[in-house]
């Protein structure tokens, strides 16, 4: 689903960029709103019937967002829309919908439409709302060119939106492995720990550390000790976690 009007779109992003930062705007007397005016900051829903410019199967009516910006275009006003927290829902649900606008480098969060094609309405959620569930599907998303896409996906598509992916990994992995088995230390937070490379049992899922992610509980010949998961491999290789390892790393 690509913007309506190439001229608007935004600029493939860049995780180098960093923002420019906004001058203090000095407040002026609100002009009276004329009947059916939009402004920036509106709270605006998508007229019936209007469909996606390049996927006649995708049906925006009722679709809501925030005006970021009105533009001019060839004589026509056009809004600029960040999508809201319930409208990227939609659009999650669509298969390969953001999987596509990731792999083309293009912004799914906001879109572009003529003025006549929206109608002001009351806002169904909070700016809070709409960077939560944003922060959610670039998580799910930025797997796209990974080995373990797949798995990856598999366990973060499932979560409810308020819950977290740890739990949501903590759950799969739990299914998945078989208990104990054994994993080998690839990481120590003692940079210069001999546990590297050693062989430990892993007994159980212990708990979930908002630093280290999700705990287990080990044991060698010294003994039973606690060890964050993203450090171990397993010693029969695990594709389930080695993409929990490679998401940790990488999240």
């Amino acid at each position: 689903m690509k913007k309506l009007f190439s001229f608007f779109l935004k600029k493939k992003r860049s995780n180098s960029e960093e923002p420019t930062p906004k001058k203090p705007v000095e407040k002026v007397a609100e002009k009276p709103r004329k009947p059916g005016e939009l402004m920036v900051g509106d709270s605006v829903q998508v007229k019936e019937g209007i469909k996606d410019v390049d996927d006649e199967n995708i049906d925006l009516s009722g679709w809501q967002g925030r005006i970021q910006e009105i533009n001019d275009f060839e004589g026509e006003k056009v809004v600029l829309i960040q999508w809201d927290s319930h409208s990227l829902k939609k659009m999650d649900a669509i298969e390969d919908c953001i999987r596509n606008y990731v792999l083309d480098g293009m912004d799914y969060e906001n879109y572009n439409l003529s003025m006549n094609e929206v109608e002001r309405t009351e806002p169904q959620d909070t700016p809070q709302d709409v960077e939560r569930v944003q922060n959610i599907i670039h998580r799910k998303y930025t797997w796209v060119d990974s080995d373990y896409e797949d798995i990856i996906e598999e366990v973060l598509e499932d979560i409810d939106y308020d819950f977290t992916a740890f739990e949501a990994w903590e759950e799969y992995l739990s299914d998945i492995l078989t208990l104990p088995f054994w994993a080998k230390i690839e990481e120590d937070d003692n940079f210069y720990s001999k546990n590297i490379g050693k062989k430990v049992k892993v007994l159980a899922f212990e708990d979930i550390d908002d630093l280290r992610g999700i705990i287990v509980k080990v044991s060698d010949q010294n003994g039973v000790f606690y060890f964050p998961l993203c450090n171990l491999a397993s010693v029969k290789e695990s594709h389930e976690l080695s993409a929990y390892v490679e998401w940790f790393a990488n999240r």
